[in-house]
């Protein structure tokens, strides 16, 4: 869980807007506080949209200063105890886990200050629970906090002193420059500790691990501050190479590819775990030391920027320019954005705006997943303790059951598939296919375990292609591909706001592009069969079938068990359990229908190689957690789960059939 807090000094500049939204995409905080907005209730809505948050409290500027700002999100019960134009009061709950969080914006008046520690005494005195404080107090506790003017009368922060002791508060403990704000005052150039945060004895026991960071300095005079904690203790997300489609116009970007691909030696068998291997390693390296993206200028010269603040006599002209092409660098990486959205909007936008519109509020801070209720009931907030739930429960529903007589499920089942059919699923696999069912797989789909995405084959197929294509061709000769070709990650999308049990979840599976391959080259000769050898009571997934005429079919069955004594009488319906339908599926029983439907062994043999290969890990929060061997499911993601799930109903049509 994390805070944000920033002095934004007027939250409709341009500038402060890009900063906003690099920062949520960057550290997606629980909680972001604004002080000096500027703004009316309307802008601060609009902005709370596009930075994702599903709430947000606000006190309005006093003419053209001030103005405060809370946003959080609704995993979080929050209670607004007490407001005004200094002070923020909140009770926070999460679960069984309570805590207040009180957000300060000191005044600037030091004369008026006193009224501010005055009432933020008068709410700790009787404050027993959880606290944290945080916000620009604009006061220091010593000169120790102040570089550059004149040094002050010690007796000057005796009051803020005093304040803290009396509401039993503690420093939280910080990392980077403490100097939060820094401007020139009478041609001296100033720094100060004025952001900063406090917690109480019972905050510190329930957040040991709490820290606060002081971020760089730009958009603002002030630095945003960033608290994050956690009731046990965190893990650091490990960042994972994912290819960046940005890379694809950059120069020297087709040299990297050739070398890591090839790696001056051509002629030699390489396997392709290799190749992409040797080819992660390669854009790795370039993109360090290479100015590939904006994002990259952005960070180097925040820390051009960060030197300069730090003097103690910077150069103005040098702080400008680098302040210019930062601004430059920020705009830059908003039009790549907009263009990822815009996509999303050509794409799928006029069919469903809701999902575009939760593309734009960032995936990120919907999908984060912060509770699970464990088999016992208890609510765990830890990574670890969240992955290991996961595994558990998916462990558990991979197992197979291990059915018996499964003849006598498929008794009096027919052989459907002709001779010609299966000589059309089992054709050699032309190099034109290969490279259709490649170019078929959508860029912006998510990529598997090795981080990379169908654009880097498709840009440099005349790189890759001899190389995929021989692999692709191997494996329908010998019905057999390396085992790290189906390492598959389980990715965790909430069904409901704010999920706390797997079921609440929906896994949907992130293969890798050389899976995909096989996997749609396979979906592309069986559906051209499915329309005749699938029951007519099958709707979905069969060419020139729609599902929603079995809806239709289906209310009207109903209303004539209702209406119609006769066919009530001689009729009846029947619900059937459905749930987790696609992870139950045992493949000794697909292997066996497949078997009684006339599909040739070697059909047989691929599917049972892509069901059987596979193995997982849970991906949750962006890291990946345990390794799960199945040993029963259809995989949500792999393009040819949707047509083997609906042969196996073909068993149930047979059943009800015979019932």
């Amino acid at each position: 869980m994390s805070i944000l807090s920033w002095n934004c000094q007027g939250a409709g500049n341009t500038e402060t807007g890009r900063r906003l939204r690099e920062m949520q995409r960057t550290f997606f905080p629980d909680f972001l506080f604004l002080m000096e907005t500027k703004q009316k209730k309307k802008y601060v809505t609009r902005l709370q949209d596009s930075l994702g948050y599903d709430n947000c409290f606000m006190v309005d500027p006093v003419g053209l200063s001030g103005g405060l700002a809370v946003f959080w999100k609704n995993c979080y019960k929050v209670e607004v105890l007490s407001a005004d134009n200094r002070i923020i009061d909140l009770k926070v709950n999460i679960g069984s886990m309570m805590f207040f969080l009180t957000c300060v914006y000191g005044d600037p008046v030091r004369a008026l200050r006193q009224l501010v520690w005055e009432q933020l005494s008068g709410i700790g005195i009787g404050r027993n629970e959880a606290w944290v404080v945080l916000g620009d107090f604009n006061e220091l506790m010593t000169n120790t906090e102040k570089m550059g003017g004149p040094l002050r009368n010690e007796s000057s922060f005796w009051d803020f002193r005093n304040m803290a002791h009396n509401c039993k508060l503690a420093e939280i403990r910080s990392s980077g420059n403490w100097f939060s704000w820094a401007g020139w005052r009478d041609k001296i150039w100033i720094q100060c500790r004025l952001d900063r945060s406090f917690g109480n004895d019972e905050w510190f026991q329930l957040f040991p691990r709490a820290h606060m960071e002081y971020l760089d300095m730009w958009a603002s005079d002030h630095r945003p501050i960033l608290i994050t904690f956690a009731s046990e203790q965190s893990v650091n997300a490990k960042g994972r190479f994912c290819f960046d489609k940005r890379w694809l116009s950059k120069p020297g970007i087709v040299d990297v590819v050739k070398r890591g691909w090839c790696g001056g030696q051509q002629d030699i068998e390489i396997s392709l775990a290799e190749r992409i291997g040797r080819c992660r390693s390669e854009l790795s390296r370039w993109k360090r030391s290479s100015n590939t993206n904006s994002e990259i200028r952005m960070v180097k010269l925040k820390e051009t920027l960060e030197k300069e603040v730090s003097k103690m006599h910077p150069e103005p002209n040098v702080m400008q320019r680098t302040k210019t092409e930062l601004a430059f660098a920020y705009k830059e990486e908003e039009i790549f954005w907009k263009h990822c959205s815009r996509e999303q909007w050509l794409n799928t936008g006029e069919r469903n705006t809701r999902y575009f519109h939760n593309c734009v509020k960032s995936r990120k801070v919907k999908n984060r997943i912060l509770m699970l209720v464990d088999e016992e009931g208890d609510e765990q907030f830890s990574e670890g303790s969240k992955g290991q739930i996961a595994i558990n429960y998916f462990r558990e529903l991979f197992s197979s059951s291990k059915p018996q007589n499964l003849d006598s499920l498929l008794d009096g089942f027919e052989a459907r598939l002709t001779p010609s059919m299966n000589e059309a699923l089992t054709a050699p696999v032309l190099e034109s296919e290969i490279k259709k069912a490649v170019f078929s797989i959508k860029g912006s789909r998510a990529p598997g375990a090795d981080g990379f995405t169908s654009d880097f084959y498709q840009h440099f197929w005349s790189i890759v292609g001899p190389s995929v294509t021989a692999e692709i061709q191997k494996f329908f000769s010998s019905s057999s591909f390396p085992i790290e070709w189906n390492y598959t990650q389980i990715c965790l999308i909430p069904k409901v706001k704010n999920p706390s049990k797997m079921s609440e979840m929906r896994p949907i599976s992130l293969c890798s592009v050389h899976y995909k391959i096989i996997s749609n080259i396979m979906c592309e000769r069986l559906k051209k069969i499915l329309p005749l050898i699938i029951s007519d009571t099958q709707g979905a997934f069969v060419s020139g079938r729609v599902i929603t005429d079995n809806i239709i079919i289906a209310h009207e069955l109903i209303h004539a068990l209702r209406t119609n004594d006769a066919v009530s009488k001689e009729f009846m319906a029947i619900k059937t359990d459905m749930s987790k339908a696609y992870d139950r599926v045992e493949w000794c029983f697909l292997e066996r229908l497949m078997e009684k439907m006339g599909f040739d062994h070697r059909w047989i043999k691929w599917i049972s190689c892509c069901i059987r290969s596979v193995t997982y890990t849970v991906l949750l929060n962006e890291q990946s957690h345990g390794y799960i061997k199945p040993d029963r499911g259809l995989r949500q993601g792999d393009p040819l789960s949707s047509f083997l799930f609906i042969l196996c109903a073909e068993a149930l049509v047979n059943v009800l059939n015979k019932a």
